[in-house]
Formats: structure tokens, sequence, C-alpha cells
């Protein structure tokens, strides 16, 4: 990887800054990433339009009342919103992120669905401002990829677990891309440049200290959500598309688990 880690944060606040104000997605997309018509209709419009994922982390995952919640990379907030209705009143759902712009959506999306048990964190994911042990379920969506050092994010997501905590998340993994695609920074930016190989997941995993990895749903990257974009599509222009469309059987959406 050739592309400049002091570039990169910068880059992708810059992107995900302007995609607020113009990558308004059909919500459409949301159900083809995993949400449900009962979870997008319970939610203001604009956490789902302004939804970045590749997937939805907690679906089908038991959540007790009272939990206590991480979001690494929670953006306009669509799936910090949805666990505040599974924690109930009693549980606590914190919003990670590193963009201003993201943070300030997502408290105007809580607001206005009424949520008092989310608290919204301007921070790094290599870095997470929060206690050893509070965490119950530490949760992200199409995040992890994006960050500059994996080892120190799991080792992170290990840290703020509670005992027995477990790690739900939805991301993207590759296989053997062409060195032009994983040097273009807006293939990074886009959540694909990025991205690990299973490989490279599991032995970060592992070397975290998280145990009893599993993946739990896998989902081939289709030329329509490509199209739709896997991220921060105002970085990816049809030449680009074009480019990666040989590969896409190399780039999936995995929605993975392991517990401290």
């Amino acid at each position: 990887m050739s592309i400049q880690n002091s570039n990169l944060k910068q880059k992708i606040q810059e992107s995900y800054s302007k995609s607020l104000e113009s990558n308004n997605k059909s919500l459409r997309y949301a159900e083809s990433i995993g949400y449900n018509q009962n979870e997008i209709n319970s939610l203001p419009v604009h956490s789902v339009e302004n939804s970045f994922g590749c997937g939805n982390p907690l679906d089908q995952i038991p959540v007790e009342q009272g939990s206590t919640i991480l979001d690494i990379g929670s953006g306009a907030g669509i799936d910090t919103l949805l666990s505040a209705q599974r924690v109930g009143e009693s549980g606590k759902v914190y919003g990670l992120d590193m963009t201003p712009a993201m943070i300030d959506k997502a408290r105007q999306n809580a607001l206005q669905a009424g949520y008092k048990n989310i608290e919204y964190i301007l921070g790094d994911a290599e870095q997470i401002p929060l206690k050893d042990s509070m965490i119950d379920i530490v949760t992200s969506n199409c995040v992890i990829n994006l960050t500059t050092d994996k080892n120190k994010v799991f080792k992170e997501i290990y840290r703020v677990l509670k005992p027995g905590g477990i790690m739900v998340i939805s991301d993207i993994i590759i296989d053997d891309l062409p060195e032009d695609i994983l040097n273009d920074i807006n293939m990074y930016t886009s959540c694909i440049a990025g991205a690990m190989s299973e490989n490279q997941l599991v032995s970060a995993i592992q070397k975290s200290g998280l145990k009893d990895f599993k993946i739990i749903k896998r989902q081939t990257i289709d030329k329509l959500l490509t199209s739709l974009c896997s991220c921060s599509s105002l970085d990816i222009s049809q030449t680009d598309i074009q480019r990666i469309s040989p590969y896409l059987d190399k780039i999936a959406s995995i929605k993975f688990t392991a517990r401290k």
C-alpha cells in the first residue's frame, strides 16, 4: 500500500462530509443491504438516506434490554438508532465517529427520533475514548476497512468489551485485487482498497485476544450494489466501476462475530 496514512483520514473526513450534502440514497439501498421495512419506517428518513453501510450488523443478534452498545463509525446514526430501540431506556448506546459533520447529523436524527439513551462521541476507532470493559456489544458497519491500523482497532474493541461481550461487524473483505486499485485513494475511501483479506481479518482478530470468530453471513458485491456504492459513491466514477467490474467476485460483504 503506497497511500500515505497521513492523507487518508483527512480524505475520508472530506469525502463523508461531502456525502451528506449530495449523496442521499434511495431507501431501497437500505433494503438491499439487509434492513427490513419495519426498521426503515421506524427511523428518521435522513438517517436511512445517509447510511453508508454494507449490511445490518444487529439483524438476528439477541440484544438484552439494559445493554450497552458501541457503534464504531456511527455515521448519520442508522445503527445507533436501531440499537437504542433494542436496549430500551435502561440501556445505553455510544456512537463513535471521526467526522464532525457525521456527529452533528447523527445528533439531529437522534433528537428527531426522540432517543435520549444515545451519546455521540467524536473520536478515532484506533484510540476509542471509552474506559476498559464497559461495553456489552461492539458493532460497526463498513468502517473498519477505512481505518489505517486494523490490528489496533481490534485491540481497542477487545479493551472496551466486558468479559463475555461480543463484537458484531458488517464489513468488506477482498481477495487479490490489482495494485492499481489497491493504491487508488478513491477506492480506499469507497471501502474497497483498504479492506482486508479473510486471512488478514482472522489474524488481526486472533492477535487482539478476541475468540470464537465466526462469519455468519456472506454476500458477494454485485454490480447493482457497486453502482449504488458500498460506501461513499461520490468518489467512484463510472470509469472506476468499469475498472472494478471484472473483480466483483473478489469483493464480499460479510457479517462476523467474536467475543472477549
